[in-house]
C-alpha cells in the first residue's frame, strides 16, 4: 500500500492540469522544461508551498498578465533583459515575415504578455512527466 504525504498529493495536483499560457488551440506552440520558479527563487514573492498551491487551481490555458502579476505578486515591467520572451517574439515574428528588430520584439513582447486576444496566435508551455520531474 503506498502513502503519499500532502506535499506530494499537492505536488501531483499541479501535473496536468495546466498546459500553458495562451491558446491550446493555436497553430504555434512552445514547449520547454518547467517555469524556473521565479516567484519563489528570484523574486521570493511565495514560498514554494505557496506556489504548488496556486498552481494546483490552474485551468489548461491560463492568462500570462494574471498569473503573475495578480497570482505571484511579480510586475510583468521586472522582466528585462535577454529572457526565452525574446527568443519566442523574434521567432514569431520572422515566422510572420517581419523583422526581429529590437523595436519590434519590444512591441511583440507586450502583445506575448498580455494573452489576453480571445484567440491568441501561439501556446507557450512546459514538458512534464508523470513523475514530477520536468
Amino acid at each position: 500500500m503506498e502513502t503519499s504525504t500532502s506535499f506530494e498529493r499537492l505536488v501531483r495536483s499541479c501535473l496536468y492540469n495546466w498546459i500553458g499560457y495562451g491558446n491550446v488551440n493555436a497553430p504555434i506552440w512552445f514547449l520547454g522544461v518547467e517555469e524556473g520558479g521565479a516567484e519563489i527563487w528570484r523574486h521570493r514573492t511565495k514560498m514554494l508551498e505557496q506556489s504548488l498551491e496556486i498552481r494546483s487551481k490552474f485551468h489548461l490555458q491560463m492568462d500570462f498578465r494574471h498569473v503573475w502579476e495578480d497570482l505571484y505578486n511579480i510586475s510583468l515591467s521586472s522582466w528585462t533583459g535577454p529572457n526565452v520572451w525574446r527568443y519566442i517574439a523574434a521567432f514569431i515574428l520572422e515566422f510572420e515575415g517581419r523583422d526581429a528588430t529590437v523595436e519590434n520584439i519590444n512591441d511583440y513582447l507586450d502583445m506575448i504578455k498580455e494573452f489576453r486576444d480571445a484567440e491568441p496566435k501561439n501556446l507557450v508551455g512546459a514538458l512534464r512527466d508523470g513523475s514530477g520531474s520536468t
